[in-house]
């Protein structure tokens, strides 16, 4: 464990020391929960700590700096550590939200957090817009949907425009064609067993494969983890399995996570040979008009473009991607580079395709990909 002093503005101190995730006392995680709870800022579930002590069981590199000032907990910022002082956000490709869990009152030097904690560089591409002191300098701004469910279900689907209740009739209509065709059509919120997990997985590997992109669902560290989180079933942090099945036979599932109130929308998957019947819209639906019993009031879809994100929300969240980093370091001169480089693009027009180069050659240097292996 190592102990710093870290200066916040206003000129007080705070201390900061670095452990591994798993080496956190109770007191110290009950801390962390009441800071998500305190601060609509850290409702996503990818801020729980059951998140960072998840990767931390499938990667070694995983760490946590916990924030002190005058004995009181007052923040954790957990990432992993590379080689060369490079910092990746805890769960790298497969974390849609990221970034330091701060009490209120702490406004902290990100440059200073960083020497502190032994680091040259932090990468990020979630990180909300609302985390000013990190977002300042950033190079590229993103959306992620959401659905807010605060008033309701049929509070929000009163306010949905004609293409959403258009998209809500012929899910109807395909639901009644897959039950002449297959049989009684169930939602079901959560399904614990692992045949069912099986299947979606091998569907969702099947839909990597025709757009020709690596599984991430292949890897190691993140089977590992995903594993522990869908068997992590707890009021404030739980993994999700949903499917709609006709006749018991699974056409689409969703595995994600939730907080007490949030709902994560992360791997969806479906039947390609039922596709016709639209399961990804149903599964959808069904979260939606299920949610409010559940204590669900936000369904977060991450960031993206997709159809279905843009019919069905009625919100969304300002995401950035870059870096913050010392600049007396290797690591942080190769990012001072990259912006300066990225910042030169900005004015040139490439038309509907302008953002793929540029988040290309971002990640050239600050991807968020991690090793394979941590040990």
């Amino acid at each position: 464990m190592a102990d710093y002093l870290l200066r916040r503005q206003g000129g007080a101190l705070v201390k900061a020391h670095v452990v591994r995730p798993q080496e956190l006392d109770s007191s110290q995680r009950a801390s962390w929960l009441a800071l998500t709870a305190s601060n609509p800022l850290y409702r996503n579930p990818f801020y729980s700590p059951h998140f960072a002590l998840a990767v931390a069981e499938a990667r070694n590199d995983a760490m946590v700096a916990v924030l002190e000032d005058n004995g009181a907990t007052v923040g954790f910022f957990p990432f992993h550590r590379l080689r060369g002082g490079v910092a990746k956000p805890i769960g790298g490709p497969i974390s849609d939200y990221h970034g330091p869990i701060l009490d209120a009152h702490i406004a902290l030097y990100p440059q200073e957090l960083l020497r502190l904690c032994g680091l040259a560089s932090y990468d990020f591409n979630h990180l909300p817009v609302a985390m000013e002191a990190f977002s300042a300098d950033a190079y590229d701004h993103t959306l992620s949907r959401h659905i807010d469910l605060s008033k309701g279900f049929d509070a929000y689907a009163e306010e949905r425009p004609k293409i959403w209740k258009k998209t809500i009739r012929e899910m109807a209509r395909r639901t009644r064609k897959a039950e002449r065709e297959i049989g009684a059509v169930e939602f079901t919120y959560h399904d614990p067993s692992n045949k069912s997990y099986e299947t979606h997985v091998a569907h969702k590997n099947e839909m990597f494969n025709r757009l020709k992109v690596q599984s991430i669902l292949n890897v190691g560290w993140v089977q590992t983890t995903l594993d522990i989180i869908r068997h992590t079933q707890l009021p404030e942090f739980a993994g999700v399995m949903t499917t709609v099945r006709a006749d018991g036979r699974l056409m689409g599932a969703h595995f994600g996570i939730r907080s007490q109130t949030d709902w994560h929308w992360w791997f969806p998957s479906y039947d390609q040979e039922l596709s016709k019947y639209g399961p990804g819209i149903m599964l959808l639906h069904g979260a939606a008009t299920r949610a409010e019993e559940l204590g669900i009031k936000w369904i977060d879809f991450g960031r993206g473009d997709s159809e279905y994100k843009i019919t069905f929300s009625n919100g969304a969240t300002p995401l950035c991607e870059g870096s913050i980093e010392r600049n007396v370091t290797r690591p942080g001169m190769l990012r001072m580079a990259q912006k300066a480089t990225l910042r030169a693009l900005r004015p040139i027009p490439l038309g509907r395709m302008e953002s793929y180069p540029r988040r290309a050659f971002g990640r050239l240097i600050s991807g968020m990909r991690l090793p394979s292996s941590s040990a």
